[in-house]
């Protein structure tokens, strides 16, 4: 079995040329997408993250930097694999948050299918900052295991 990764530079290249367009969001929106090459959510209840996996682990994350609300807590996040990748989830660590302290912000993981990943985040009233919190997307594709490190933002 082999692991392969990609350079977060070139990651980010790929994402950012598939971000929304700045003019159909709104000023804070806009804001936070200059600020972090993202997108800043206002869904009070979920948020989706579009994952594509082509040949030689070579992935596609929209958005690359996913921005909470300051306010909106408890908010589902799920990630989505597209429909035409052949990549699947890992079950255990299909998403996993980097930092040991993660487990105060996100909790309730699940592996709702091969093709979406789900994590709640309690993003609860806090620090007067946004707060990155870097996370892992690991797919199995084909005999391959495949790794990504994007980043959520809290409070924005």
């Amino acid at each position: 079995m082999k692991t392969k990764g990609l350079i977060w530079a070139a990651t980010i290249a790929l994402s950012a040329a598939a971000a929304p367009a700045t003019a159909a969001l709104t000023k804070e929106q806009a804001g936070f997408s200059n600020a972090y090459t993202g997108f800043l959510c206002v869904d009070a209840t979920k948020c989706t993250v579009k994952v594509k996996v082509a040949a030689g682990c070579r992935f596609t994350v929209t958005p690359w930097t996913l921005g909470l609300k300051r306010g909106h807590g408890n908010v589902k996040i799920h990630w989505i694999i597209d429909k035409d990748s052949p990549a699947e989830f890992d079950k255990e660590k299909g998403i996993s948050f980097k930092a040991p302290d993660s487990g105060k912000e996100f909790t309730d993981p699940a592996w709702v299918s091969p093709k979406e990943f789900r994590w709640n985040d309690k993003n609860e009233a806090g620090t007067p900052q946004a707060r990155p919190h870097n996370y892992a997307i690991k797919v199995k594709l084909g005999n391959d295991t495949c790794t990504l490190d994007p980043t959520i933002v809290n409070d924005y």
